[in-house]
């Protein structure tokens, strides 16, 4: 197995390890959000799944990226990772939008939330998981050069504070 090989590979598993990680606390946000009518951790599952589907976008891409030069694409498909990137850009915004027209509707008609320390407690839990996930993906990124790695770690901290900011 040659180096990049073996450099996509590795992006592949942790597209696979960040996809679990992040639909487990997905799960786990949106099961809290529900039952305590939180809608931070409501917006912050929707987050979580939009970066499920992110994550298992770049597991695909850098697969696509291992094969082999055909007739078709005689220099090979290692572009399919710019374009994992691309899809992950949109699917960001859609989610983002969606995020926004919610928390507008609930800001206009409020509700209160159900036991909201078990509401904290998920989103302050979540806190060093999505940072050292994110710290994980920017190791991983950096060294086998995978913007849509990099991309992914970014998104991760930035969930990181995002979780910090709902706790508080």
């Amino acid at each position: 197995m040659t180096e990049k090989e073996q450099s996509l590979r590795r992006g592949e598993n942790i597209a696979k390890l960040s996809s679990l990680v992040v639909a487990i606390i997905g799960l786990t946000k949106g099961a809290f959000g529900l039952f305590t009518g939180s809608m931070a951790l409501l917006a912050q599952a929707i987050d979580s799944f939009t970066d499920v589907f992110a994550s298992i976008t770049v597991y695909l891409g850098l697969k696509l990226a291992r094969k082999k030069p055909t007739e078709r694409f005689p220099y090979g498909y290692y572009r399919a990772e710019n374009l994992a990137s691309l899809i992950i850009a949109g699917t960001i915004v859609v989610s983002g939008l969606e995020i926004a027209r919610e928390s507008i509707m609930r800001f206009l008609q409020p509700e209160a939330v159900f036991l909201p320390h078990a509401a904290m407690s998920i989103a302050v839990i979540s806190v060093p998981l999505l940072y050292f996930l994110g710290r994980h993906n920017m190791s991983v990124g950096e060294e086998i050069n995978s913007q849509a790695i990099v991309g992914q770690a970014k998104n991760f901290t930035l969930d990181a504070y995002s979780s910090l900011l709902v706790f508080v």
